[in-house]
């Protein structure tokens, strides 16, 4: 397929939160932008202003900008409402989420569905962010567009919620973007909250699907087996609802540098992930990456032989996890392994050739 035209829309990068999202959008873009510009005659990036601090994050992949006028929360509030707000002039419309432009004159259009967990898990999410996740993914359905997700689960959901499963496309993340550990600020950060002890780390957005609340419950069942304190160190910036508050052995330390959370996973005894639904969970796979233990949900990127599995919503569960992880040597000594295996196997570099593959309709 020769492709004349390509308009690439990360807005997520603009968003308040990117979180994993955000980090699959750069990423992915970094290793495919080189092959995109060499090989399609007319490229550029659209999305909104940038009203953030410090540099323009679309700036980084080194492709010409088009910016919508407006912020990021005016500009995907009418990609919803006004059709003609943005329009797309010919070529293939790429966009790295479900927010963008659907209503245009693109002649091939594919968006990024992650997952379905608005219908797995309606609970955590809000009234309106169901609803909006409903209305993009019947308008992006009825548009006929194309879909890129990450796994071979969210495939699945998307051909049974009536895609047609040539237009679904599988680009799974990799593994080796974070950068040198940052030991030092590491180090820093963890006397300045009073961690002097071997910890557990929880690294995410802090909202209700990471299921916090049962596994500080877990971590607390499990401590007296451990014969140590093990505090728990909360990576990752402020999502929505509440994220079960102050509670004793427990140091929310918010959003850190790449290279701080790369030294905080090397420095840690395990990596406890337990979300209720994941479309592929990028944390287990960076800390397999890190050699370092993981104990979590069954999600695209763990399975018993990378991680210890353990069932969300059962607290005994997830303790029994831990205890089994951290008192049985064979046992940390078998995830570390299997998990640098695993995580070797994914690399951006591959998935950005995957998805330069499916926009140059090179592979289906």
């Amino acid at each position: 397929m020769t492709i004349s035209k390509l308009t690439i829309v990360p807005e997520q990068l603009h968003s308040a939160v990117p979180g994993g999202i955000g980090v699959y959008t750069r990423e992915i873009l970094k290793s495919a932008a080189g092959p995109l510009t060499s090989s399609i005659r007319s490229i550029e990036i659209y999305g909104s202003t940038w009203t953030g601090s410090g540099d323009d994050p679309f700036l980084e992949f080194g492709i010409p900008i088009r910016s919508a006028k407006g912020n990021n929360r005016y500009v995907t509030r009418w990609w919803d409402i006004a059709p003609s707000f943005a329009k797309v002039d010919g070529g293939t419309l790429l966009s790295l989420s479900m927010a963008g432009p659907i209503s245009s004159n693109a002649e091939r259009s594919i968006f990024a569905i992650y997952d379905l967990a608005f219908r797995h898990v309606p609970e955590v999410f809000t009234s309106r962010g169901r609803r909006w996740h409903e209305k993009r993914l019947g308008m992006i359905q009825r548009s006929g567009s194309e879909v890129i997700t990450l796994s071979d689960e969210s495939a699945t959901d998307l051909i049974d919620a009536g895609f047609n499963k040539d237009q679904v496309h599988v680009v799974s993340p990799g593994s080796d973007h974070l950068p040198y550990p940052d030991f030092e600020r590491a180090e820093q950060l963890l006397a300045e909250s009073d961690v002097r002890t071997p910890f557990l780390l929880v690294v995410g957005t802090l909202e209700p699907r990471k299921n916090l609340k049962r596994i500080f419950d877990a971590i607390d069942q499990a401590r007296p087996l451990l014969g140590g304190e093990f505090p728990v160190v909360v990576v990752g910036p402020d999502g929505w609802g509440n994220k079960d508050g102050e509670r004793k052995g427990v140091i929310f330390v918010g959003k850190v540098t790449d290279r701080v959370l790369n030294a905080l996973y090397q420095r840690a005894s395990l990596l406890v992930y337990a979300p209720l639904f994941e479309g592929f969970g990028l944390p287990p796979l960076e800390a397999m990456a890190a050699a370092l233990p993981v104990v979590a949900s069954k999600i695209p990127s763990t399975d018993e032989q990378v991680a210890t599995i353990v069932d969300p919503y059962d607290v005994d569960s997830i303790s029994d996890g831990i205890v089994k992880v951290l008192t049985n040597e064979s046992t940390r000594s078998r995830l570390v392994r299997e998990g640098l295996l695993r995580s070797n196997e994914l690399t951006w570099r591959y998935s950005g050739q995957r998805l330069v593959e499916v926009v140059t309709g090179l592979r289906k």
